[in-house]
């Protein structure tokens, strides 16, 4: 681990020019350095108060050029970000003042932070465990409402508590066997049904959390939308009218698109990448046979499908081909083209039978005018809330936590099976031990520095 008894900085703003930006300054040294760069009045490094605001200018502490008029922000350990003594210059946002400000600051003692180094501190010092460190960076990242109060829910503590709830529950199991195994020979161990029953809902728990990671991705990373069709049933064009803007390529030449192409939109609160394909059709060369099989590749990863057909054409065998291809939960059924027919087309359109479950909406718009896009939106945050919808109040965002709570789950499982036979009851004890280590990863409590390190090397510098 890096020491904490040094003293770190760093530019903790968005490295952009900016009304205002920051500089933290955070360890043992932080208000001594404050005192060699900055000048206010009333501000004395050995007293001054914590959560207080000074104004002043920072100095360069070789050749004393004033470089900034900012304000000082205190925070004495234990009450900062980090837990240690910790000081903010609030510059103003240029790129280059900010650059100066903290070269003054590493002059007079300080030590570049490394990436995710100021929330490595607040983790080492108990300010927060590792669960609660990652939704820092989910907060930072947090594309849509659902993501941030997933973040906001766990970076307070809610899955953490939960996990340590659990981790207690197995590790109370675990001091039990134990005790059983030094009973003298002549006393008999207590009624094992109290214990199955707390292990087992432990385990059910468990479950309860593993079901929650799906969701728990979508929240995080958003949910994926394969567009598919035949070429030229205007897949593009609805890409792009979905997303506001020419993100994909429309020509009247069939077969245009030889790539994916996506967007990202929010509805409802959630993140929807939108993905347009490549047409799907016996291919005309190497480049478009290539582009189809992404385009089937991408239809078997998204969370859902947009099937798109040609309402001039009607259901061809080519759509029929297309639809055998899709083996991903499909979302909605859409005619395009519709200002193209007439209503009485449209409407034997729709009473067209199409081989797909009868839940599944099939609706007729218009890329190119916007009709019916309205209908489509709705039945798009439709999906995607009832597809991020979780009974727990908990979600599992991270695979890491997921793969954890499967290894706990396992340990859990095993030590079942050894509470069967008496002479294996010390195995149970040890699986027991086995499921709290990997309940405890999660939260950081049994985490190897080389996760720690891996973890926060994927935060930003000056987070």
């Amino acid at each position: 681990m890096p020491t904490v008894r040094d003293t770190i900085a760093a530019i903790i703003t968005a490295h952009a020019a900016a009304p205002v930006g920051i500089v933290r300054v955070s360890g043992p040294d932080a208000f001594s350095i404050g005192g060699r760069v900055f000048r206010g009045s009333g501000f004395n490094a050995a007293h001054a108060e914590s959560h207080r605001i000074y104004y002043g200018h920072v100095h360069h502490p070789q050749t004393q050029e004033m470089l900034d008029e900012v304000l000082l922000l205190t925070f004495r350990r234990p009450r900062s970000y980090t837990g240690e003594d910790t000081i903010e210059l609030s510059c103003h946002g240029g790129t280059y003042v900010l650059g100066q400000v903290l070269s003054a600051v590493l002059t007079a003692g300080a030590r570049h932070a490394e990436p995710g180094e100021f929330t490595l501190r607040a983790f080492l010092n108990g300010r927060m465990d590792l669960a609660q460190a990652e939704a820092v960076a989910d907060l930072i990242q947090a594309r849509s409402a659902r993501a941030l109060r997933s973040a906001l829910q766990q970076r307070e503590g809610f899955l953490s508590r939960r996990i340590a709830a659990l981790r207690r529950q197995a590790l109370e199991a675990a001091a039990t066997i134990e005790a059983w195994l030094e009973l003298d020979e002549d006393e008999s161990p207590p009624d094992a049904g109290s214990l199955r029953a707390s292990l087992s809902q432990c385990a059910a728990s468990i479950e309860s959390l593993l079901r929650t990671s799906e969701v728990g991705k979508i929240v995080r990373e958003g949910f994926r939308i394969a567009i598919v069709g035949r070429p030229n049933v205007g897949k593009s064009t609805l890409l792009n009218a979905l997303a506001g803007r020419d993100r994909a390529l429309v020509t009247p030449t069939a077969g245009t698109t030889r790539d994916v192409v996506s967007d990202t939109i929010t509805l409802g609160g959630f993140n929807l990448t939108l993905y347009d394909t490549a047409g799907i059709r016996p291919a005309k060369g190497m480049v478009e046979e290539a582009g189809i099989q992404r385009a089937i590749e991408m239809a078997s990863q998204a969370d859902g499908v947009l099937f798109v057909l040609d309402a001039r054409r009607g259901f061809t065998t080519g759509d029929q081909a297309v639809l055998q291809s899709i083996n991903r939960p499909l979302i909605a059924v859409l005619w395009n083209k519709r200002d193209a027919v007439p209503e009485s087309r449209l409407r034997k359109l729709l009473d067209t039978q199409i081989a797909t479950n009868d839940v599944t909406p099939v609706l007729t718009v218009s890329a190119l005018t916007g009709a019916g896009l309205d209908v489509l939106e709705s039945v798009l945050t439709q999906h995607v809330r009832q597809a991020s919808e979780s009974s727990e109040n908990e979600i599992v965002v991270r695979e890491r936590h997921a793969e954890a709570l499967r290894r706990a789950l396992e340990s859990l499982q095993a030590s079942f099976r050894h509470l069967e036979g008496s002479d294996e009851i010390v195995l149970a004890a040890e699986e027991l031990r086995r499921a709290s280590d990997h309940l405890g990863a999660i939260i950081g409590e049994t985490t190897s520095e080389d996760v720690v390190r891996e973890v926060f090397a994927r935060f930003c510098v000056g987070k």
